[in-house]
């Protein structure tokens, strides 16, 4: 069962509520995902935004805030086996092109903003 991912926990959706998510290659359930509603993405929003306000992040400089996006790109990139295979699995895109293209440009968007915020001269 795949849960949301609210406030730092894993949890149900409010409802109870699943869907089954469909390989589309052998057109098989491979997996259940909590069906959120209304209420769970309120509950997620005010989360992120007390996350967001009373959290480290914005108190952070650039440099420190860049190396945790570097970072995360690493591990995207240490594991672009594992997430290109899922991916793959759950869209029915190929692995190769998951390989080549779509996992690479994660990492990439992520080292972008990592060191954008630092070369930005003005807001936008």
């Amino acid at each position: 069962m795949i849960a949301n991912w609210i406030d730092g926990k894993a949890c149900e959706s409010d409802s109870g509520e699943t869907f089954e998510t469909i390989d589309p290659w052998a057109q098989v359930a491979h997996d259940t995902v909590a069906l959120s509603g209304r209420t769970d993405v309120e509950r997620a929003v005010d989360a992120a935004r007390r996350a967001f306000d009373d959290g480290p992040w914005p108190r952070m400089g650039f440099a420190e805030r860049g190396a945790i996006l570097h970072r995360l790109a690493d591990l995207i990139e240490a594991n672009a086996d594992e997430l290109a295979a899922a991916d793959s699995h759950d869209m029915g895109k190929p692995i190769s092109a998951m390989l080549t293209k779509d996992v690479p440009r994660a990492a990439q968007n992520f080292r972008f903003f990592a060191d954008h915020a630092r070369m930005a001269a003005s807001e936008v």
